[in-house]
């Protein structure tokens, strides 16, 4: 009688322990999705900024013609705007950087390369001499 006892009530513990398995399970997945939804989100949002001033976009991509940065220089009526964004994209990199570790590794590798991409263009650098305040990535 007492080993029949034992023996549902370490079925019944087996079983009890199952949902938090799962539960566990569900929330590391969760975790992650919130991980790339946050991602995503927040470069929706810098996109937009490419939206709104597409001129923009050639002093932190490459031209495709060239293969170089456009550069903006500080007499520029545009140079504001550029170390603004430039500080955006400095304080986005900054926020994600400990959320990288939980993307895939090719999602990891194509966030860094484009990372190094912007942090590569000469209005990054600009904004860097101009406020001393951010560290190096």
């Amino acid at each position: 009688m007492e080993s029949t006892l034992a023996i549902v009530a370490l079925v019944v513990s087996i079983f009890a322990l199952i949902p938090s398995f799962t539960s566990n399970r569900y929330e590391k997945i969760s975790f992650k999705d919130q991980v790339y939804e946050r991602f995503a989100q927040m470069w929706f949002d810098m996109d937009h900024i490419f939206i709104d001033h597409p001129e923009m976009h050639k002093y932190f991509y490459k031209v495709e013609s060239t293969g170089k940065y456009a550069t903006l220089n500080p007499d520029d009526d545009k140079f504001e705007l550029g170390i603004c964004i430039a500080e955006l994209f400095t304080d986005v990199f900054q926020y994600t950087a400990p959320l990288e570790e939980y993307l895939s590794e090719s999602d990891r590798a194509s966030y860094l390369d484009y990372k190094k991409m912007i942090m590569d263009a000469p209005i990054m650098q600009a904004m860097k001499q101009e406020h001393q305040w951010h560290k190096e990535e």
